[in-house]
């Protein structure tokens, strides 16, 4: 009895942390990114310029530490990508490009919210 303890003990603490980690912290810190790009995109379509170029400044704030622990969790390529639509939003907002500021703040967005639910355990996602 106790070498099966041994073995399924272990196996039930990392499927746990596992599931912590996929569930809670992704999405978690997504929605937190998500909801200063809802402002950014505010601020974009309203032409407040200052406002957007503070915010983008805000948002690459947040992401710098969020990086660093999704780069632990998901595949780096992902991250890689939500790298370069940040960088083309911001520099879209600091040429002052309404519509590319706005597609781009739109895409990172999609891929924020996207990647925890695309990480979450599901049979869709193994199959």
């Amino acid at each position: 009895m106790k070498p099966v303890l041994m073995v399924i003990l272990p196996l039930v603490v990392i499927i746990a942390l596992g599931v912590f980690c996929q569930n809670i912290l992704l999405q978690k810190d997504a929605d937190k990114i998500s909801l200063q790009l809802e402002k950014l995109e505010k601020n974009v379509e309203l032409k407040n310029w200052g406002k957007a170029e503070s915010g983008a400044k805000q948002i690459d704030r947040i992401w710098k530490p969020t990086r660093f622990a999704w780069q632990i969790l998901i595949d780096h390529a992902e991250v890689d990508r939500i790298d370069e639509s940040l960088v083309r939003a911001k520099k879209s907002i600091f040429l002052k490009e309404q519509s590319d500021s706005l597609v781009e703040i739109s895409v990172l967005r999609q891929m924020l919210l996207h990647l925890p639910e695309k990480e979450r355990p599901h049979i869709e996602n193994i199959f």
